[in-house]
């Protein structure tokens, strides 16, 4: 999936939010499933592919938990890719190579189980990762309204809501 919205709109907030509730629900639940938070901005030029690229950001960042690749292959990833948009690159040729070896990472990625959210500011997204072996949906973050604002806070912070 990969999850759209302007600047601001709350992508990366949300993401970190999926991450919070996967870890949450595993804790419950004991079940296998594992998230992996990680920002494109990282995958710096001349990385390599996606998936010796994340693999060595995980066992940097987790050196304590199992191997990315023992997790990959056993389908209990959960990938969260944040600022698809903000991935570093030289020209437009060179980013749509870069697009690339994400969608041709993707089919084998996610044929064992394991499964992955993007997110991209959505003017940025004119390069879809959809391909004719996997099929990418798009979710659009919205703005809230001043009306959903006003009573989000008056749910989580009743005391403050009309001050804030």
């Amino acid at each position: 999936m990969v999850l759209l919205g302007a600047p601001g709109s709350g992508k990366t907030t949300l993401l970190r939010r999926l991450q919070l509730d996967e870890a949450g629900d595993r804790l419950a639940d004991g079940g296998p499933s594992v998230s992996f938070f990680i920002s494109l901005n990282r995958y710096a030029l001349g990385a390599p592919e996606p998936d010796e690229w994340l693999a060595g950001e995980w066992n940097t960042t987790h050196p304590d938990l199992p191997p990315f690749d023992d997790l990959r292959r056993a389908g209990r990833l959960l990938l969260l890719l944040d600022a698809l948009n903000e991935m570093p690159h030289r020209d437009d040729d060179d980013l749509a190579a870069r697009i690339d070896h994400w969608r041709d990472f993707l089919r084998p990625f996610t044929e064992c189980g394991n499964r992955i959210v993007f997110t991209c500011r959505s003017l940025d997204y004119s390069m879809p990762l959809s391909s004719p072996e996997v099929t990418v949906r798009q979710a659009t973050l919205k703005p809230m309204t001043p009306g959903q604002i006003h009573e989000f806070l008056q749910v989580y912070v009743p005391d403050q809501a009309e001050s804030v």
